[in-house]
């Protein structure tokens, strides 16, 4: 985190209006990991990459890119002076529920998503087949 925290530094030095972090967090229906273990291990690192660019510059804005569902720690991310949460995934999070509970802390972004399961059809069996046969 040494890396990313003085090169987030850096970037607040030289005047850049927003930092971007990003870790996909979220499944479709929940976190992949216990709240309580991102509170652990992610929390207080990116609580101290987000602390040390907004004292060099105040008015700098952080985004965090997780995928999927993220409810557990929203209040987190606010606590810790998130800014922008991206995206919001609406199959996974309700952008009213979130416009309602955090609408005033916290600004998101939304991203229009298709979900779809890979599906190999026999054409495509043979084609690996062909591609991946000797000689």
């Amino acid at each position: 985190m040494g890396f990313h925290k003085e090169v987030a530094r850096k970037m607040a030095q030289i005047g850049v209006d927003m930092i971007w972090l990003g870790d996909d967090m979220g499944a479709q229906d929940s976190l992949m990991i216990d709240p309580e273990l991102w509170r652990e291990f992610f929390k207080g690192r990116m609580a101290d990459i987000i602390r040390t660019v907004k004292e060099i510059k105040p008015d700098i804005k952080v985004a965090y890119h997780t995928d999927g569902c993220n409810y557990d720690i929203i209040p987190d991310l606010i606590e810790i002076g998130l800014d922008v949460l991206n995206p919001i995934q609406t199959e996974c999070m309700n952008p009213e529920i979130l416009q309602e509970k955090y609408g005033d802390q916290l600004s998101t972004s939304w991203e229009a998503t298709i979900s779809v399961l890979p599906v190999e059809t026999s054409g495509m069996q043979d084609c690996r087949m062909w591609k991946d046969s000797p000689g």
